[in-house]
Parts: structure tokens; sequence; C-alpha cells
């Protein structure tokens, strides 16, 4: 407020009646008030006096302020604002970059910090855009990196993880802060702190208003933002619906009165407050309010007449995720919106997840909740989380892999045997997101390596699902109290040998999977520049060089962690319904064929499809590809849905750029396989068999192309940019058509070959 001129500064605190009268019709206290105390100094006053005297938050200050200058009775001297930038930008020549990078050391070391950030190499353009901050604005290499990860940051906010900005909306964005002002790091890190509290802001008031998680449109955000500069917190503006009468009284001269009405919220505003001693170092990531039985989301529906709500789709959960995750040193708040619905004798628990880094953390904690009241405001408060709160021992709140909103059974998707007669016991409690668990009950071998039907070279705790074999035959096995099995393997007449346990609830349903691999001698990888990778696919227990179709492993389609046998009795085939995880997980011998499925392009995975890449779930394998590239440049991480196991992950993009680089140019064959040769020690061979692929169009039988086709999925998106693509990063050939094809549709079934997992998950 320093440096205000009030038009008639009389220290008499004489006010004149157009003063008087513009105050009163303004009807604002508050500027009223500060417009007393502006009268009252005979002196200067700076901001933090008028703070202190008044006891105002500075965004109550600034409402009143401008409510003063709107009515004319204050002004602010006329300020010279930084010069604006060239409309016309300048062109740098190949020499004047290169001289740039010879003679300043700032500029060339910002290079390699910018090209870490974007996750990838820049080119001249890139280089000419960062010379253009760099050099022409005046911006110096700190404020430029800094404004970078800030352009990261509004990214991935809007587009979704991995997602990086163009340089040129680099660039659009460093515009504005030289317009702005922003040339040392002490102002920019101003402005990052205030647009941060301001991003962070905008969501509680989504939440209470019912707009979900969405960032906001130009229209709301224009609301909201002035809600928040007038000092309004989200549970009042909330409130404020509660009951808006027009006065009919109020119309116009030679108008119809306008009619009476009242609003009211048809929802409930759920408040968190979240704390825990135990977990101050970790992160929270969000939290979901779970029932058992009871609706507590889903898509509402409104009789305007009547009043009366329909709930469609209702869903027990309801999920709020932070943008910006905290620490928990301090308790956090979330808001989300849910269902009213009575809850009084029910088993309600918010699942609070948060992450270290390294580790995530989901623990589901019991609350009291009676009612949440429509048109309120509801807080539930969680204080001090900590392990003793899980009290579902079929669940493990801590798991390493990357969740991607997902979760899982066990420690791994895919189990290895290395011997005949082999006893290994795992363990199978849920993990990851809680909302989507179910504790399993049962067991069920859905195939082992069952071409025929007839060979049983699977058990599940001393069972065999051989009906020929009473003394131990079970269709199904009981999973103990401590979820743990134990699995035996035994060489059936067939050495390419992989098995599929299916995991069941207490209605005896699907609801998860996971492979069984006899491998003789365990799992063997070769040193590729890339990282080691394993020297076979998933499933395949022949030798590398092996002379029999058998063994050409497992199929998956791309994202899901369960696997296909080649024969044709050990699976159905649907056309796929898949818009939600539960979909999927319970149907996990269901191949998901894409064939008359609108909108589908060839993905397995439906969603709540609108037509934009934020609908792909281009992490289902750890990977997503933020860049323009033909597959990430990155390795990515293991997720809870990689069907590798322990210790290993799906191949990045990297692995196959590799090897198509260095293959041999001749295939080799012998009499029942083709096989691509790479040599990743320059002697030693590296085979890539020609496995043949299940069509995403029909999800036929592949030994029809076998030995025409050789298809392998890496782990990765095929490019972060183009909203129609739906293609993945693979390793494929038609020796038919002579050609080699980079991208593929997710709905095929194809092999895995796994790189070794640097983390050991």
């Amino acid at each position: 407020m320093s440096g205000y001129i009030l038009r008639e500064n009389d220290p008499s605190i004489v006010l004149t009646a157009d003063q008087v009268d513009r105050l009163v019709k303004n009807g604002d206290g508050d500027a009223a008030l500060l417009y007393l105390l502006l009268m009252r100094a005979d002196r200067g006053i700076t901001e933090q006096e008028l703070q202190s005297r008044l006891r105002w938050s500075q965004l109550r200050l600034n409402a009143a302020e401008t409510g003063l200058q709107r009515l004319g009775l204050i002004q602010r001297p006329a300020e010279t604002p930084p010069p604006a930038p060239a409309e016309e930008r300048p062109v740098y020549s190949a020499q004047d970059l290169a001289a740039l990078l010879e003679d300043d050391r700032s500029f060339r070391m910002l290079i390699p910090q910018v090209e870490e950030k974007l996750g990838r190499k820049l080119k001249t353009a890139d280089l000419q855009v960062l010379a253009g901050l760099y050099d022409d604005l005046g911006m110096p290499a700190d404020v430029i990196y800094l404004l970078v990860n800030h352009c990261i940051t509004r990214s991935e906010e809007r587009y979704g993880p991995g997602r990086r900005p163009t340089l040129r909306q680099i660039e659009k964005e460093g515009y504005y802060w030289a317009r702005q002002g922003l040339f040392d790091q002490d102002s920019a890190a101003r402005y990052l702190k205030t647009w941060r509290d301001r991003q962070q802001g905008q969501s509680a008031y989504m939440q209470v208003l019912g707009l979900g998680q969405r960032r906001p449109v130009a229209s709301e955000e224009k609301y909201i933002s002035d809600w928040m500069d007038k000092g309004f917190p989200p549970e009042t503006v909330a409130l404020a619906y509660d009951k808006t009468t027009i006065d009919p009284a109020a119309a116009a001269p030679g108008k119809s009165p306008s009619a009476s009405f009242s609003l009211r919220h048809a929802v409930a505003y759920v408040r968190f407050v979240i704390s825990s001693t135990e977990y101050a170092g970790y992160k929270l990531n969000g939290a979901s309010l779970w029932c058992d039985g009871e609706a507590v989301s889903g898509d509402i529906s409104v009789n305007v007449a009547t009043g009366e709500t329909r709930t469609e789709t209702p869903r027990n959960y309801a999920t709020v995720v932070v943008e910006e995750p905290q620490a928990l040193s301090s308790a956090q708040e979330l808001w989300l919106v849910t269902l009213p619905v009575n809850l009084t004798g029910k088993e309600v628990y918010v699942s609070v997840a948060m992450t270290d880094g390294t580790k995530n953390v989901t623990i589901p904690v019991k609350v009291d909740v009676k009612e949440l009241k429509a048109n309120a405001v509801n807080t539930i408060t969680v204080a001090n989380v900590s392990p003793a709160d899980n009290r579902f021992a079929w669940y493990q709140p801590e798991e390493t892999r990357y969740l991607a909103e997902g979760w899982a059974y066990g420690e791994a998707n895919t189990f290895v045997t290395s011997a005949d007669g082999e006893e290994i016991t795992v363990d199978v409690r849920a993990r990851g997101f809680f909302n989507g668990c179910e504790e399993p009950k049962y067991a069920k071998i859905i195939f082992a390596n069952n071409l025929s039907g007839t060979n049983y070279t699977l058990a599940i705790n001393g069972k065999r699902n051989n009906p020929d074999s009473p003394a131990d035959y079970a269709e199904e096995v009981e999973i103990g109290s401590d979820c743990k099995l134990t699995l035996k393997t035994t060489k059936g007449s067939y050495l390419g040998w992989f098995g599929k346990v299916g995991l069941l609830n207490a209605e005896k349903k699907f609801i998860w999977a996971f492979t069984v691999w006899y491998l003789p001698g365990g799992v063997t990888g070769h040193p590729y520049k890339s990282g080691v990778v394993m020297d076979r696919y998933i499933g395949d227990s022949y030798a590398p060089n092996y002379n029999n179709w058998h063994g050409v492993g497992a199929y998956f389609q791309w994202g899901r962690p369960f696997s296909f046998s080649w024969g044709s009795i050990t699976y159905t085939v649907a056309s796929t319904n898949a818009t939600d995880l539960k979909i999927s997980a319970s149907n996990p011998g269901v191949f998901f064929k894409t064939d008359g499925v609108s909108k589908h392009n060839g993905d397995w995975w439906l969603g709540d499809w609108t037509g934009k890449r934020t609908d792909r779930k281009d992490d289902f394998w750890g990977n997503p590809n933020g860049t323009a590239e033909a597959g990430s440049p990155a390795n990515g991480t293991k997720s809870i849905f990689d069907p590798c196991p322990k210790g290993w992950m799906v191949a990045s993009p990297a692995v196959y750029k590799e090897v198509l680089a260095g293959k041999d140019d001749a295939f080799e064959k012998n009499n029942s396989v083709q096989s691509m040769i790479y040599k990743y020690d320059g002697t030693n061979k590296a085979y890539w068999h020609f496995s043949g692929l299940k069509w995403a169009s029909s999800g036929g039988n592949p030994n029809n192309n076998q030995n025409d086709i050789l298809g392998v999925w890496s782990n990765s998106s095929y490019h972060g940019y183009e909203a129609s693509d739906h293609n993945v990063y693979q390793l494929y050939y038609r020796t038919s058509q002579g050609t080699w094809n980079d991208g593929g549709g997710r709905a095929a079934g194809m092999s895995v070959r796994c790189m070794q997992d640097t983390e050991n998950r």
C-alpha cells in the first residue's frame, strides 16, 4: 500500500458527502475501514503496518484496496514497467550458437541440465530458443532452469505424468516472465510460490463445488481467483449455495418480477485432516473414503421437478489425489465430494496413500462416521496414521513397485521354478490401491501347459486339477490366513512349460492371476549395452537356440500382467468392455479382442473414453513417453502390472534400438524355429525367436503366423504427443512382408523379454 496518494488528506478526517456516498453505495465495509485508516495516517504507511493494525490477511487487504481503486478514492502512482520483449525475435545461426557455447560457460552448462529435465537431446531449433531467452532477453541461466522446471510441472499437471513441454511453450512462458520482470532467483521464487499456492487452492474450490479433480476451465478459474482474492475459503463458497433468493420487488419498472428460488447441493463435502508421526518424512499422495457395502460415489442425476436423485455407476469409494504432495510432518487437509449417505452401522475406512520416493505405503484406517450430510462440510480427522491401523491380514500396505493407480496380489506376477519337482512358497496378499482389492480366498489352476487339457504339471498346496486323479484333485484350493501358497512344478510331456494360477474371492470369482514358469537352471541374463537382458521370452523353457515350436513362450496384451498360452483351449476371447481395471483383473483368462468395438483404435483398454491422450494408460508398464521420439529414451520403472519375475522388468525401447542397430542381417533358422541374432558382446549370440502373435481383432491362435512374425513388447508408449496415437513401442518383423515396425496396437498378444531391474523389485 505504500505509495498511494489520497485525493483528500485532511488530518481532521473530514469526509465529503461524495466520499461518504461512494463508500455507502459500494457497501464494502472493509473498503470503508481501510479508507478511514488511510485518512487517519499523517504519513506514508506500509502494507505490513496496515495488516498489523487491521489484523487482516494479504488477500483481504488486496480486496479492500481494489475496491477503493474502483471507487476512485485512491490511486497508485504510475510505475515504469519492465521493457517488453521485442516482437521480432532474433535468429541465431549455427555459427552464433557455436560462439555462444564456446564463450559463455553459464550457457554451456545450462544445455545438459535442460536436456536432463526434458529427457531428450536438444536440437538446433531448441538451442536457438534457449539462446534467445539467455542472450536476447538477458535471462540468467539459473532463472531459465527454474522456468524449464515450472513448464514441466504445468505440462504434467495438465496432460499427465511424463508429459514434457516443447521449447516453444517454454519460450512463450519465458517472454511472460520477462514482461513481469522476473530476472533473478528471488523474484522468480516468489512468483512460483504464488503460482503453487493458487494452484493448490483452486483444487479445494473445485472439490467442494462438486466439479471434480480436473483443472478448472477459464471461466471457472476466473471465479475461483476472484473468491481467493477476496479471502473467501472453499467451505464458505460452497455454503453460499445453500440459499439464494432473488427479490421480486427488485425487478426493474415494467419488467415482470423474478421468481424466488433456493439452491441446495445434492452432494456432501468431505474434509480430511490427516497427520502422522511415524510417517512424518513421507509425502501424502492422496486418500480415499471406502465403505463396505455402501455406495459413496458415482454419477448422479437429479429430477429438478421433484428433487429426487438417482445414482448411476455407484462405487463404494471416493478418492482425492494430491497434485503437489507435501510431507506429513504437519497435518494435511484434503477435500472431496461424495454422495450423501447414512453410514450408521457400516464399516468405514480412510485409506491414506504416502511415499518416501522409494516405498509406497497405503494404510486403511477405520473411522467413526455416522453420516455424510448433503449440502454440508463433513470433517473426518485421521490422526497419527501408523502400520497398526491396518486391520486386514490379507493386505500388504508397503509396495516398492510403481502403482500406476492400480493394485496386485503378490510381490510379482510371474514366479520361476528352476528344477523338476521344486516347491516354492509365494505370498499372495493384496497391495497397492486398497479400494480395488478383495481378500483372496481360493486359488485355481487356469492352465498348465495345457495343449490338450491333459498335462497336469502344476500343484497348489499338493492339489492338482486333474479329475482323473481323485487322490490329489481339487478344482479350487482354499487360501490360508497367512495368504501363502505352495507351488510345485513337474516336468510334463512338453518342456516348453508355464502355467497360470487364478485367485478368487469368497464368491469364487476371479480377482487376479499369476504365471508359474518352469525354467531349468533358473533365469539367465546377457550383458547388453542398455542393461542386463534375459536370454529368452517369459514362458520359454527351452535352450535359447531351441528347435521346438513348443517353446515359444507366453503372450501378453500390452499393459496387462496376465499370460496367455499358445494352445487354443487355454483362454476365451471376448470383445473388450474394459472400462475399469476391475474388469481386467476379474477376467484374467479372457483375451480382450477389439473387433467391432468403437473408438478402440487397437487398444484393449477403453477407460472413460473422451478421445484425449489422457484416456490412455501409458504408464501401465511403468514407462510413459513424454517425448516426440519413438519410444521413451528412459528405462522407466517396474510397475505393479509388470509381468516379469522379481528383479526383472519389461525391456525398454533402448534395448530394442540397440538390438536393431547391431543385429545380424540374415536370420538363423533350424527345422522348427526362425530367430533374429544379436551378438551382444560382439561374439556371443542372443536369440530373438519368431514366436508369432495373437491378433487384436480376433485373438486367434498364433500358430498360423509363427515363423512369420517376430513380435516383442517394450514397456513404453510410442510417443507422448499425438492424441490419436494409441501405439506402444515394439520390436516387430513380418517375413511375408519383409518389413520392420516399431509401433503397434495394445490389444495384440505378443512376447515379453525382461531386463534386469536394478532396484530388484
